[in-house]
C-alpha cells in the first residue's frame, strides 16, 4: 500500500497513479533481482503475459466499480467502467506477486 502525507499530518491512502507507480516499480525491481540483471523495458513482455494463459495468475482482474467523481456533491463527472481484461479504470487489474511468471521474460522473474 502507498501512503501519502496529508495535512495536518495525518496518512490516507495513496490511489491512481500515485498508488500504481510504485507498486510497479517494487515488482519491476523484484523481477530484476531474480533475474541477475536490469530487465529494461518490459512493457512488451508483460502484455505477452496478458495475451497468454498466464494472465489469470499474473493479474488480478478488477471488473467492478468505476472512476466517476461527484465534485463537491454538485457536479459529476461519469468516468470509465471496469470490465474484464483491459479498461481505462484498472489497465490489467493489479500484478498477482505470488505467483511466478517466467516465459516472457525469459527467467524465472515475480510478477
Amino acid at each position: 500500500m502507498a501512503l501519502t502525507p496529508a495535512p495536518p499530518l495525518e496518512f490516507q491512502a495513496a490511489t491512481g497513479p500515485g498508488a500504481a507507480a510504485p507498486l510497479w516499480a517494487g515488482v519491476i525491481a523484484l523481477a530484476d533481482q531474480e533475474a541477475g540483471h536490469r530487465l529494461n523495458f518490459v512493457n512488451p513482455a508483460t502484455y505477452a503475459i496478458t495475451r497468454s494463459s498466464s494472465y489469470r495468475r499474473a493479474f488480478h482482474d478488477v471488473i467492478t466499480g468505476d472512476n466517476s467523481e461527484d465534485w463537491q456533491a454538485s457536479v459529476f463527472f461519469a468516468g470509465y467502467k471496469a470490465g474484464s481484461g483491459w479498461d481505462p479504470v484498472t489497465g490489467w487489474g493489479s500484478p498477482n506477486t505470488r505467483h511466478k511468471v517466467s516465459p516472457t521474460f525469459g527467467t524465472s522473474v515475480l510478477l
